[in-house]
């Protein structure tokens, strides 16, 4: 029988409230955008990820970002109500004040993504060591490239630079 600390193990490391802080912000704040430089891939939620492809997508092309805007642009790509349809969308934005601490955020859920990739790639040679079958030099190589991933986002962490640099 599973403990709550189990359970609680098993859960990736993410913020859905921190996720829905940055959007709301991205939406609500024109500039918002300019403050952060991290990927869809970062958020734990698909949702989350559409909204964010939204969001840059309209960047690109020089618009305002806005709720209007932003899910003028999900409806044209299909994926309004996968997100959660105009609600959703709307209730992303509710609790946000403002962007003013959005840099901040940002690294938060950078340091919850590279928690995840960590656990991933981890499981990863876990299940690579135990098949017999595998070949140890395959096995090795991703340790070593996992190992050099880690000591990157030590160190670049000492030195000031982002993680999402590190990890490119």
């Amino acid at each position: 029988m599973k403990t709550p600390i189990d359970t609680y193990a098993n859960v990736p490391p993410q913020d859905i409230d921190l996720e829905k802080a940055i959007l709301g912000s991205l939406i609500l704040e024109r500039d918002a955008i300019l403050k952060i430089d991290i990927t869809p891939e970062v958020f734990y939620k698909d949702e989350h990820r559409e909204i964010f492809r939204a969001v840059e997508a309209i960047n690109s092309t020089g618009k305002n970002i806005d709720l209007l805007t932003v899910a003028k642009k999900l409806k044209d790509d299909g994926k309004l109500e996968t997100i959660g349809g105009p609600i959703y969308l709307a209730e992303v934005t509710r609790n946000v004040a403002s962007a003013a601490n959005i840099e901040q955020h940002a690294s938060f859920l950078l340091q919850s993504y590279v928690r995840r990739e960590l656990i991933r790639l981890s499981s990863e040679i876990m299940q690579l060591a135990y098949d017999q079958s595998n070949d140890i030099d395959d096995i090795m190589r991703l340790y070593d490239t996992t190992v050099s991933t880690i000591d990157a986002v030590i160190a670049g962490k000492k030195k000031g630079r982002e993680i999402r640099e590190i990890l490119k």
